[in-house]
């Protein structure tokens, strides 16, 4: 009988080693998977390294058209002043024309004159 038992404990036994070898070889695969995913996960913090990168780099590429953009403004600005300057100059001209041409009595130049 004692034979009996200790046959069936090895039986048992026998099975929990089959059973601990499959669970071996589960866990070869889930080491696998693991591996796997850790290996995408650096691919993923690399790739997020890079747009970080990146978006410093666009925020910068922004600062600059904003930059040039507030200066084509200020450019701008000055032209449309000196414009304004001009129109005065050219109204004031145009008002002392006005006046000569009141002082001085209009003549029109003799015929072959070369005027």
């Amino acid at each position: 009988m004692e034979h009996a038992i200790i046959a069936g404990f090895d039986a048992v036994d026998g099975r929990f080693n089959a059973v601990d070898e499959r669970f071996n070889a589960v866990d070869e695969r889930f080491d696998a998977v693991d591996k796997r995913f850790d290996a995408m996960d650096q691919r993923f913090d690399a790739m997020d390294q890079r747009f970080d990168a990146m978006d410093l780099r666009m925020d910068a590429i922004d600062k600059r058209f904003d930059a040039v953009d507030e200066r084509i403004d200020v450019l701008e600005e000055k032209m449309d002043h000196r414009f304004d300057v001009l129109e005065l100059r050219v109204a004031s001209i145009e008002v002392s024309i006005d006046k000569i041409a009141e002082w001085v009595p209009f003549r029109t130049p003799p015929f072959g004159s070369g005027y």
